[in-house]
């Protein structure tokens, strides 16, 4: 079923609260761990009321620039960014996603004070962003290489560790010298705690065999995917660091309410 709204917190509850028989599951996102440290009294606790079961996919960021900036490089940007502090803006796709909180990240890592402009969506963002009333983006790489291709748009790097497949010859920030900086969207199984392992087990395996299955592959990389898999301990990892990572993003940047 489908149990939208709230920035996916609707469908969050709903399964936090559900019977713990393995027949209702929740696609986690990268939603969920940034709505846990920014916002209070939300009926469940992300941390606790989830088991884990399987990363399934991830989709990078690249940090993309209007061309009037004149910069080819990080080298070049961060440098612009640091000289110019409080002048430069970047669209996303609204408070609180993964591209607002790219760029606050960003500002963190790199000392610079880049403004937010957030929009109803990523689609009214890039539009501005072509259009020059802002001047830059982390977007999602699938909305942007056809712009880029065209020369419409500077791609200067991808904000995960490891080169985004759909853009394979563009570095990443961390290479270009923000060391660590990693960030994208993610989507993965979760089940309510408490759930048996056994069940947990035998979700985690059929997910792992679709995310390696060429048909899934091909199609979620022709929409900028990155495939991933792993155990439910290696998600429970990920989603820790995901959560530490966050609430320090949030606490430097103010975003706490």
């Amino acid at each position: 079923m489908n149990r939208s709204g709230a920035g996916s917190n609707i469908a969050t509850n709903f399964v936090a609260h559900s019977p713990k028989d393995g027949y209702t599951l929740l696609q986690g996102t990268v939603a969920n761990t940034i709505n846990a440290v920014i916002t209070p009294n939300l009926g469940f606790d992300f941390a606790k009321d989830f088991a884990p079961i399987s990363l399934f996919a991830t989709l990078p960021n690249i940090l993309v620039v209007h061309p009037s900036l004149g910069v080819r490089t990080m080298d070049e940007f961060i440098k612009l960014a640091r000289e110019k502090p409080g002048q430069l803006s970047y669209g996303s796709a609204g408070v609180g996603g993964t591209s607002h909180f790219t760029g606050e990240l960003f500002n963190v890592m790199a000392g610079t004070k880049l403004i937010h402009v957030p929009y109803p969506g990523t689609a009214q963002a890039a539009t501005d962003l072509l259009g020059g009333r802002v001047q830059i983006m982390f977007s999602p790489v699938s909305t942007v290489l056809q712009f880029v291709a065209e020369g419409k748009l500077v791609a200067l790097a991808s904000s995960t560790l490891r080169r985004a497949s759909a853009a394979p010859d563009l570095p990443t920030i961390s290479e270009a010298g923000l060391t660590g900086f990693d960030t994208s969207g993610w989507f993965g199984l979760l089940a309510p705690a408490g759930t048996a392992r056994e069940v947990i087990d035998r979700v985690a395996a059929a997910s792992n065999e679709a995310a390696k299955s060429p048909d899934v592959v091909a199609t979620l990389a022709r929409q900028g995917f990155d495939m991933a898999c792993g155990s439910p301990e290696e998600f429970a990892v990920f989603i820790r660091d995901d959560l530490a990572k966050w609430e320090r993003v949030a606490a430097a940047a103010g975003l706490k309410r």
